[in-house]
């Protein structure tokens, strides 16, 4: 048999948005975006270990390839999973995900764990075959009834967010126990946030921190960045910024852009290491360019103040509409700002109204007030009588 024990994962990151906790008043009361250390970036709750395989990061040769091809044909799961693996990443053949999935199913249809959850992997994104969340499910199960401690993350994933079953958090919680006491760094994170936030489990910050660090502990960068949000917060450890940068950096130079974004924070406002508004942007860019609304955003307003950059309208509206693509309401509160101010576009009240709106009703506060000034200013012009010709 060939070995399966190298692993090739996937991670599935999905940071929570900036909290703006600061705002500038300027322009007869309007409010424009203005960033604090507070508004750090948490990590999103879960990540996945969705996709398993035996296969090395080399590419296999041609006649590597072909011994594993003759392997599969006589019917070994780990070679049919190895070679699925093959075609799903383009390793040693052309990339082709129908190849994979098939023979996926080949080595799941003889109970190998493996490929059992990642034939659920390719149902849960559409890879290969069309998205299929129960699918997906029944095969997660299958690879988790064989304490495949990946399959069990999944399954506590797919718990937690009621996708393909209905949201439980305590059912969340048990898979993710069962994949954490295999010492899975994603499913350590998950329990991490359920204590942080009681999703399933009581509330409890030094426990949350305890699964946290264990997750870090295998250089596991959401958990990093969720260990300097505790220190930088001071929940379930004293507060200390340094700590908190030093666990960001970690993250950081894992290219784990929340972390990124934080470090920028950092950077911007001096804590935990010296002020550097231009270190701030080098921070913000990198997560920015990776296509992280909130360091979009933390980078236009960085463009409209003029804060380690020279100020550039222009350039900053360029990065709000990116984050505003994104449903980001702090970036369309800005972008609104912008054509109400004409910074960076010609004056559009009615563009400028349009954004202010989408982003007041996704619950931003200062988008809200700033609705309030337009219609107070609306009102005030609607009185003023017309001069005689």
């Amino acid at each position: 048999m060939l070995e399966d024990n190298l692993p090739s994962e996937r991670r599935g990151l999905r940071p929570l948005p900036i909290v703006l906790v600061a705002i500038v008043l300027f322009a007869a009361g309007w409010v424009t975006v203005k960033f604090d250390l507070l508004g750090h970036l948490r990590s999103e709750e879960s990540v996945s270990f969705n996709k398993l395989s035996g296969i090395s990061n080399d590419a296999p040769s041609t006649e590597g390839i072909e011994g594993l091809r003759k392997a599969a044909e006589r019917g070994d799961p780990a070679a049919q999973n190895r070679l699925g693996d093959s075609y799903d990443e383009g390793r040693g053949v052309s990339q082709d995900h129908a190849q994979a999935v098939g023979w996926y199913r080949q080595a799941a249809e003889q109970n190998f764990a493996l490929a059992e959850n990642n034939l659920g992997y390719a149902y849960e994104h559409g890879v290969g075959v069309a998205q299929d969340w129960s699918q997906a499910i029944e095969w997660y199960r299958k690879a988790a009834t064989q304490d495949l401690p990946p399959a069990e993350n999944n399954l506590g994933y797919a718990y937690e967010h009621g996708q393909g079953v209905p949201r439980d958090y305590e059912q969340a919680v048990q898979w993710y126990r069962k994949a954490a006491q295999h010492d899975n760094a994603a499913a350590e994170n998950s329990l991490g946030h359920a204590c942080e936030y009681g999703n399933g489990i009581p509330q409890d910050y030094s426990q949350a921190v305890e699964w946290y660090r264990k997750a870090a502990a295998q250089n596991f960068a959401s958990a990093e960045n969720n260990l300097g949000y505790a220190y930088q917060h001071g929940q379930g450890v004293p507060q200390d910024y340094a700590q908190a940068v030093q666990w960001y950096r970690k993250a950081a130079n894992q290219h784990f852009a929340p972390a990124q974004t934080n470090l920028g924070f950092a950077c911007e406002r001096g804590l935990g290491l010296p002020r550097d508004e231009a270190q701030a942007v080098s921070w913000f860019r990198l997560a920015a360019n990776k296509g992280l609304a909130p360091a979009q955003t933390a980078l236009g307003h960085d463009y409209e103040n003029g804060d380690g950059v020279p100020q550039n309208y222009a350039e900053a509206v360029k990065w709000y509409r990116k984050a505003a693509a994104q449903n980001n309401p702090q970036a369309e509160n800005a972008l609104g700002s912008a054509y109400y101010l004409g910074h960076g576009v010609p004056k559009d009240m009615q563009q400028a109204v349009k954004l202010l709106e989408k982003s007041a009703a996704d619950g931003d506060a200062d988008a809200q007030e700033n609705l309030k000034t337009v219609r107070r200013q609306r009102r005030v012009t609607a009185k003023k009588p017309k001069r005689a010709a």
